[in-house]
């Protein structure tokens, strides 16, 4: 029986280190795949933070274009008395609109 206490206790020991390798493994590579998710993700977000950034720049370039051209755009106020204004000269000279 005396030799056989260390062949049992080391079988206990080897079953507990097997168990512990086992549990690390699964722990680790689970937290790997939470990192790969999480990378997936933040690259998506990076992404979209680029593009809305770059939006962002183009506006504010453009800013100087975009007062000048609406310069030129006729607002409906201004097309609607335009309108009202050739509609009642052509009615004055007696043209049918």
């Amino acid at each position: 029986m005396k030799n056989l206490i260390p062949l049992i206790l080391a079988a206990l020991i080897c079953i507990a280190l097997i168990g512990g390798y086992v549990f690390m493994y699964t722990s680790i590579a689970s937290g790997i795949g939470r990192a790969e998710a999480a990378l997936a993700r933040s690259g998506t977000l990076t992404a979209q933070d680029t593009l809305v950034r770059s939006q962002q720049v183009f506006l504010d370039d453009t800013r100087d274009e975009r007062t000048r051209l609406d310069a030129f755009v006729a607002n409906d106020a201004d097309i609607v008395s335009v309108i009202e204004i050739i509609e009642n000269t052509a009615h004055d000279e007696g043209v049918t609109v």
